[in-house]
């Protein structure tokens, strides 16, 4: 991944935390955005989110922000001079969840296991 790629996914992930918050959708949950990853060309966003819900909720709250893309494109492109704006993608943040099961297989093991 290119320097600009990275910087420009920093930008947008601080840019697009506070519009997330914004949404007016009762049914949106607390959505934290994670982190958003670039196409090669800068032409598609995979913006990774967290939420603390269960499976429904998650998807629920990914079909809302889905729904919101083109508006959240638009306040993007006004906000960020950028040569062309991203299509975004939503897709959940396994990788928090994936390390607290670690951290809690971790505790439960005996600690002569660990040594």
């Amino acid at each position: 991944m290119h320097k600009s790629q990275i910087q420009i996914g920093r930008e947008i992930r601080k840019v697009l935390g506070p519009l997330v918050d914004e949404l007016r959708d009762p049914d949106l949950g607390e959505v934290s955005v994670t982190e958003v990853v670039l196409s090669p060309d800068l032409l598609h966003a995979k913006v990774f989110f967290d939420v603390n819900e269960d499976e429904a909720g998650i998807k629920r709250n990914q079909e809302i922000l889905e729904k919101a893309a083109g508006y959240l494109r638009r306040q993007l492109s006004l906000r960020l001079r950028l040569p062309t704006t991203p299509t975004l993608l939503f897709r959940f943040d396994e990788s928090l969840r994936r390390g607290e099961r670690v951290v809690k297989l971790l505790s439960e093991m005996p600690e002569e296991e660990l040594e």
